[in-house]
């Protein structure tokens, strides 16, 4: 508020004057004016401020928007006026900020001791982007309050401007606040968002809000979770919304407000609209898992077994079809699916605590699928591995002959099964039992020979046996065998097809003898490779290093020891420094210890190659 009047009297003693009213300040005289006619001057001046006008000569404005206004309505009857220092100097501030040069006003709104009445006039004035981005990185914009609350959401949809505002620390959250409801989209991650987060003075009840609705959350998240102060409902946010990140859902647990019960009560909330999304959570406690699972809804209990939380017991229970009282058929095959592959299931888990009962529940089960995964489980008893040995579908045979835990007795009964992969496949397996290969290498599948010949452990006999099959790929398959006999390659070392020969040559235990008939082989090529046999492996040629010359060593000495020690001693001052005894050459170093690292330098690299040449 602002006090205009006309008196005839000096100005200073009309406003101490004034002082005696009762006012809580003292009255300051801020501009005067000497004019020929006071009445109609005091006349002119009320009505150029008829707007502002308060009553009683109080006018609601600005002493220098007031000193404008009284110089612009009388100043063809002014004969004398007087601003005083502190007015004078504010008009200046008021002239420089209404500057047309967009440079120049930037340079003074960005001046800290610029007074907070200019910077409120220009904030509601200025348009351009520069200038007031020079405005708010100025301290003194702090005390603007509530002009910046009403500012923010004037520049809606300028991205600069309000990026600057809430990268500012100093602003007051209601500030900030207004910053974000005057935030728009459009980028990916939003920078004004992230930087409000960032900021400490955002308000923390926003931060939920911030998560939910950024489009870029990787970038968010981390943000709220490494806020000091973060509370409590946004943590567990941050958990919730992250199941797929377990550094950032184990760095929010770790906060100091991190809150059980908070992201409990989270949950309990969102079970109601999206009860999938609950029961997908890594996080979700075992007590609502269950209640998840008795739900009856589809889709609900397929989140639920496919959780690696999801408590043993559901797992158990969907994989021997304890709820096919409930669901369909198709429904009930389905969940004991998704059960038998969750690993956290017992009866998958290789040192399952899991009883046999269960487990023979599971290969009683109508469901081929949860049978063929009990028969692949190696914690499956054995006796139940007996029992699906002789099961109808082949698959689960061949499943239970590739099972480690299947014993001899199961392999050997399988080796006569009707299926050629149940053969396959135990031929194999590594500890096959040996009456098991010798059965199998009379097979009548030729994949199942091949597989046998092919075994490390397949017997003398039934290689000298598979050396005479029918089919040639299985005779070579014998002959290039190690344990193959010596008596049957040195059967093929004398047949009449060179290839033969050839190959008895691949096997890589073939005996001395045999090599040495062959190296008097007819056949050219069969020599060749006897005596390249004979003869062993060829030794890799040694590459030779292509010695640099010695002007180049010597060159980069001296470059190393010109910027790591300074002045570089010539050589032949070092040659002769080194030809010192040894106690000469710790007295030279305890004297000249810059001078004794270069010697050393010179002896460890230069030297060696110096005495080489002689």
């Amino acid at each position: 508020m602002v006090k205009i009047g006309a008196t005839a009297r000096d100005p200073l003693a009309y406003a101490a004057g004034l002082d005696k009213g009762g006012l809580p300040f003292p009255h300051k005289v801020g501009y005067e004016a000497l004019v020929p006619d006071i009445e109609e001057a005091e006349r002119i001046v009320a009505t150029a401020l008829a707007d502002q006008a308060e009553g009683k000569g109080w006018f609601s404005c600005t002493v220098a928007e007031a000193v404008r206004k009284i110089a612009g309505a009388i100043s063809g009857s002014i004969l004398m006026e007087t601003r005083y220092d502190e007015q004078s100097r504010i008009d200046k501030w008021y002239d420089e900020v209404t500057n047309p040069d967009p440079a120049r006003r930037a340079v003074v709104l960005s001046d800290p001791s610029c007074p907070p009445d200019v910077l409120q006039f220009a904030l509601g004035r200025e348009e351009d982007e520069g200038v007031l981005l020079a405005m708010l990185a100025n301290p003194s914009c702090e005390a603007l309050g509530s002009e910046l609350t009403e500012f923010a959401d004037r520049m809606k949809g300028n991205r600069a401007v309000l990026l600057a505002m809430a990268s500012n620390h100093r602003l007051h959250s209601e500030v900030l606040e207004s910053v974000y409801l005057a935030r728009v989209g459009g980028e990916s991650p939003d920078s004004v968002t992230l930087a409000l987060v960032r900021n400490p003075r955002f308000p923390v009840g926003l931060l939920v809000d911030a998560m939910l609705e950024c489009d870029a959350p990787n970038e968010i998240i981390p943000a709220v979770v490494a806020r000091w102060d973060c509370v409590s409902e946004a943590l567990a946010m941050a958990v919730y919304v992250s199941p797929d990140n377990p550094v950032l859902r184990a760095m929010a647990k770790r906060h100091h407000r991190w809150s059980p019960e908070a992201f409990r009560t989270l949950l309990e909330d969102s079970k109601e609209s999206c009860p999938p999304c609950v029961a997908e959570h890594p996080d979700c406690p075992p007590d609502i898992l269950e209640e998840l699972w008795r739900s009856g809804d589809m889709e609900t209990a397929e989140a639920v077994l496919l959780n690696p939380a999801c408590p043993p017991r559901i797992l158990v229970e969907a994989s021997v079809a304890g709820e096919a009282e409930t669901r369909s058929a198709s429904a009930v095959a389905q969940l004991a699916d998704l059960a038998m592959s969750n690993p956290s299931n017992p009866l998958v888990l290789v040192q399952a605590a899991a009883s046999t009962d269960e487990f023979h529940a599971l290969a009683q089960s109508p469901f081929p699928r949860v049978v063929l995964r009990t028969a692949e489980n190696p914690a499956c008893p054995s006796e139940i591995l007996a029992l699906l040995s002789k099961h109808g579908d082949a698959d689960v045979r061949r499943a239970v002959a590739g099972n480690r835990s299947s014993v001899p007795a199961v392999l050997s009964a399988l080796a006569c099964d009707s299926s050629e992969s149940v053969r396959v496949a135990v031929a194999e397996r590594s500890d096959c039992p040996r009456e098991a290969l010798a059965r199998l290498a009379c097979d009548s599948s030729e994949s199942v020979r091949i597989t046998v010949v092919l075994h490390p452990g397949c017997p003398a006999e039934a290689l000298a046996n598979l050396a005479d099959d029918r089919v040639p790929v299985v005779r070579a398959a014998a002959v290039r065998n190690p344990k193959c006999p010596r008596d049957v390659l040195e059967s093929y070392a004398a047949h009449e097809l060179f290839e033969w020969r050839l190959i008895v040559l691949d096997n890589p235990a073939c005996p001395e003898p045999v090599v040495e008939m062959l190296l008097k082989d007819a056949d050219p090529r069969v020599v060749a490779a006897a005596r390249r046999i004979k003869l062993g492996p060829k030794k890799p040629k040694a590459k030779r290093v292509k010695e640099e010359p010695i002007e180049v060593i010597r060159e980069r000495f001296r470059n190393y020891v010109r910027r790591t020690l300074g002045a570089v001693i010539e050589e032949s001052e070092l040659l002769r420094l080194a030809e010192l005894p040894g106690d000469a050459k710790k007295k030279f170093a305890q004297a000249y210890p810059s001078q004794a690292k270069q010697l050393a330098l010179f002896e460890k690299y230069l030297l060696p190659r110096l005495s080489k040449r002689g």
